[in-house]
């Protein structure tokens, strides 16, 4: 009977042991959960760069924008991360086929768990990317991505700190009245940059410079020859006594050199709405050659016009990596990086509905000024979630591989 009790004991003393053993394996778990709870997250805060990496699209863009995005991530790392957290870049190739561009949205949204985005270039795919925000929510920063519909259509997460066809349009008919010309011929490519500023530029006419007779003239984005499109500006009775090229890069610089040697220009003056000679100047000049002589640019930089602190500061980096200053839609990507991170850095979220409340009523000093958001709810308007604080400036090429030494308009101080 002795033996029984004891072997009994044996047995319940064994159960006892093994009853704590599983307890304290339980709290353990339940404190290190709770601890890691405490903690927060601890991976890294994903950023998506979706950007023109390959022709037909402006690769040339896209790679400095790329770039741009990788200084940012290496000088915030090399802070400490955000909240602890390093950056870490999902890039993809946005190409110029807006299926590519959503589909790699949708992956970087639901399988890399990114907070934000940025590197969206032509309009024709930056818009369907914005549109499928609604879908997949993730926050989208563009700058140089010009359809008015990015902000008039109010997408909740989409923002652009930079210009809009509507903006830049009324930049060049006010400056195409103060230079006096009459009659425009506008090569305007079949995209949402080149017909938007097409219809900016007759609203701007109607209302701002009736007197003025505009031409269109739409090419396809994209072709190696763009003659039979040209020729129709010899045709026009009476002539034009300007041209207004509304294309992207590459193609762009195709057309200056076939301008010239149809012998259309410099007999008739060659202005853009764009920059892009000085986005990769050597590129340009070493498709044009002496096709450039003459050409006047419309741009949101000035030479005459000094960064902030910020910007400095972002143009001595990216001038030791690229052996250029940046220009500044480039130095604009960086505001974009740096409001996402303050956003999350402020809120201590990565919440997409906290960052984007956070965002629209941002205020922060920017690479070229002071940035918040016009967030007018108007329908239609475009200004929503839109940034206004830029000015116009533009620069005439006077000799092979000029920039902007020869600013036209505004004076010079």
């Amino acid at each position: 009977m002795a033996s029984r009790i004891i072997s009994s004991k044996k047995a319940v003393t064994k159960m006892q042991a093994i009853l704590l053993v599983v307890i304290i394996v339980v709290v353990a778990v339940i404190g290190a959960v709770a601890y890691m709870l405490m903690q927060g997250p601890t991976g890294p805060i994903k950023i998506g760069v979706i950007t023109p990496l390959s022709a037909p699209a402006d690769y040339l863009a896209g790679s400095l924008i790329r770039r741009t995005a990788e200084l940012f991530v290496e000088a915030q790392n090399k802070k400490g991360g955000v909240l602890g957290r390093p950056l870490e870049l999902v890039v993809a190739d946005q190409t110029l086929d807006a299926g590519t561009a959503i589909s790699n949205l949708v992956r970087m949204v639901t399988n890399d768990k990114i907070v934000g985005l940025v590197g969206p270039w032509e309009s024709g795919v930056a818009l369907p990317m914005a549109e499928a925000t609604r879908q997949y929510p993730t926050l989208m920063f563009c700058t140089y991505s010009w359809a008015d519909n990015i902000t008039a259509n109010k997408y909740p997460y989409v923002f652009r700190v930079g210009v809009a066809n509507l903006l830049v349009s009324k930049g060049t008919i006010e400056w195409v009245k103060i230079a006096g010309y009459k009659n425009a011929a506008c090569i305007c490519e079949e995209s949402a940059y080149g017909l938007g500023m097409w219809e900016g530029m007759n609203k701007w006419r109607d209302e701002l410079y009736p007197e003025l007779k505009l031409t269109l003239i739409t090419t396809k984005p994209g072709k190696t020859d763009y003659t039979p499109e040209l020729m129709q500006i010899s045709t026009m009775d009476p002539p034009p006594d300007l041209i207004i090229e509304n294309e992207n890069l590459p193609h762009a610089n195709t057309m200056v050199k076939q301008l010239y040697e149809m012998g259309l220009t410099p007999k008739i003056q060659l202005m853009s709405s764009t920059p892009f000679p000085l986005w990769v100047p050597d590129s340009f000049w070493e498709t044009c050659g002496e096709a450039g002589i003459g050409m006047i640019n419309q741009d949101s930089q000035s030479p005459y016009v000094e960064f902030t602190s910020i910007g400095q500061d972002f143009s001595t980096l990216y001038e030791a990596d690229q052996g250029s200053k940046p220009p500044v839609w480039i130095a604009w990507y960086w505001d974009c990086l740096r409001i996402l991170v303050k956003a999350i850095e402020d809120t201590k979220s990565t919440d997409i509905n906290a960052l984007k409340d956070y965002i629209e009523n941002i205020q922060i000093q920017g690479t070229t000024g002071f940035i918040k958001f016009e967030n007018d709810p108007t329908p239609g308007s475009i200004m929503w979630h839109q940034w206004t604080g830029f000015k116009f400036y533009f620069f005439k090429f006077e000799a092979v591989g000029e920039t902007t030494e020869h600013q036209i308009y505004p004076p010079v101080p």
